[in-house]
């Protein structure tokens, strides 16, 4: 595989989408098949803003994207600060709402789907001891009190709620819910290590396996969601509080040993739905390998391949088969922000889009960008628009990817999504001679990943349109 995009040397593949999942295959006339899809959204932590001048600012966004999927934040700390009088009964005194009531009534208003991410327990459900040194909110979570929870929670969003704000309506029905958010890092669960060993994954495996059962007790049919673990491993922090990486993390997780996943009994099986990681390369190219038991964009299939022996040897519930999501990727872009690892707005496009090919050839069902815009206060920059709102040229990137793939010297496979509806014209222009040639046509609904192998010796420029819409050139390299 080679072939580079716009100014960006090197770079392999280019331009993914948003939008949902059926798709069509651009084949010989006459032929048609669906092609498997991805789904596309966004972690925007402003999607929970009180403000709702602002949440709906950044929902409009998300819309123009052709985002799906929201992720939405609930930390138990801020809704229960204090013990509730009945933990599983979301009306009970003690428990506080308003923020995630707002932010998943507007996003199910606009159509999206909704992930609840739950993470930061209240003091009165930590483990005793909590040492100044770790997170409010991470020390030894009680699973127990985490199931109580996440009765509640569920019951609240199962659709069946009366809304407390609006008499004769309910709240809308989720149906998805992530248990914790990267739990490899103390930042999030501490601690970590208590040596010799490791103590969050199995600390973990309690608290999502009481989660899973606290959600479907309530909602048989939802989607409860494990892993949603860092990219990376131990940074040498303190005793503790170091981080373990992800591969580690799961093999434990899954009983499954070093060597060859070699297979282990199980004292507890995690019980879940779907696993999702957070393949974040932030400076480095998709294709960047990670380090020893980290995972990135590049690593996914060995997520997805020790995933599928834990299910094969019985060491974990749920469906025979889970499927993987991604709920959280970035790169930073210069500009706003300045250095030289920092990827160009080119780059960054480029990035985000061979990501989602790659995540697509991985089998990723979902995958959720962070953010949809940057914000200079908390020194991120990883949106596809500025902060002032003005789409940067990975907005297209995200919502009309074209991708390249050179599979031989004379065969290129082009792999993109649809933004809308339509007539969608794959166009070449070869080895630069004179303009673009529409090599294919195929109608496509919004969101249908589309592909075609196509011949192409040499180098030469891709693109796709669809109405007024075109996807970014990508340039493909000969070899």
């Amino acid at each position: 595989m080679s072939s580079r995009w716009g100014s960006v040397a090197g770079r392999r593949l280019v331009f993914a989408a948003p939008l949902a999942a059926a798709a069509v295959a651009l084949l010989a006339p006459g032929t048609a098949a669906a092609v498997r899809g991805i789904d596309i959204g966004f972690a925007e932590p402003r999607l929970n803003s009180a403000d709702a001048s602002v949440r709906e600012q950044w929902l409009d966004r998300a819309e123009a994207a052709a985002g799906q999927w929201v992720r939405v934040g609930v930390g138990w700390r801020g809704i229960a600060s204090s013990p509730p009088a009945d933990p599983t009964v979301s009306s009970s005194a003690g428990y506080i709402w308003a923020g995630p009531d707002a932010a998943i009534r507007d996003a199910a208003a606009r159509g999206q789907k909704i992930l609840i991410t739950v993470s930061r327990a209240p003091d009165w459900a930590e483990g005793a001891g909590r040492p100044a040194g770790a997170e409010p909110g991470t020390w030894k979570p009680n699973p127990s009190d985490l199931r109580r929870f996440a009765q509640a929670l569920g019951a609240r969003y199962s659709g069946d709620f009366d809304d407390p704000l609006n008499p004769g309506q309910k709240l809308p029905e989720v149906s998805a819910f992530e248990a914790w958010n990267e739990s490899n890092l103390a930042a999030f669960l501490s601690p970590q290590t208590e040596a010799p060993n490791n103590t969050s994954p199995n600390h973990y495996k309690l608290m999502l396996n009481q989660f899973y059962d606290g959600i479907h007790t309530v909602q048989p049919d939802a989607q409860v969601v494990a892993g949603s673990l860092s990219p990376i491993g131990s940074d040498g922090g303190p005793p503790g509080q170091a981080r373990i990486g992800p591969l580690e993390f799961l093999r434990e997780m899954f009983c499954l040993g070093t060597k060859n996943l070699k297979p282990y009994s199980c004292a507890v099986k995690a019980k879940f739905d779907v696993l999702s990681h957070h393949p974040i390369n932030a400076y480095r190219e998709p294709q960047a390998p990670a380090g020893k038991d980290d995972a990135g964009i590049a690593e996914m299939s060995e997520i997805v391949t020790m995933l599928r022996k834990a299910e094969s040897v019985g060491n974990v519930e749920g469906p025979s088969r889970h499927p993987i999501w991604n709920t959280e990727f970035w790169w930073h872009s210069n500009p706003p922000k300045t250095g030289k690892k920092t990827p160009s707005l080119r780059e960054q496009a480029a990035y985000v889009s061979e990501a989602l090919y790659r995540n697509w050839q991985d089998k990723v069902e979902l995958a959720m960008l962070y953010q949809l815009g940057d914000d200079e206060s908390l020194l991120f920059q990883t949106g596809i628009y500025f902060e002032n709102g003005k789409p940067k040229p990975s907005l297209t990137g995200f919502s009309f990817p074209l991708v390249g793939d050179r599979r031989s010297k004379k065969k290129v496979l082009i792999w993109g999504r649809a933004p809308e509806s339509g007539k969608v014209a794959i166009q070449v222009n070869k080895a630069g001679k004179g303009g673009f040639k529409t090599i294919k046509k195929k109608m496509v609904g919004a969101g249908d990943v589309f592909k075609n192998v196509t011949k192409l010796k040499g180098k030469g420029k891709l693109r796709a349109k669809i109405g007024t819409q075109k996807s970014l050139t990508w340039k493909q390299g000969k070899k």
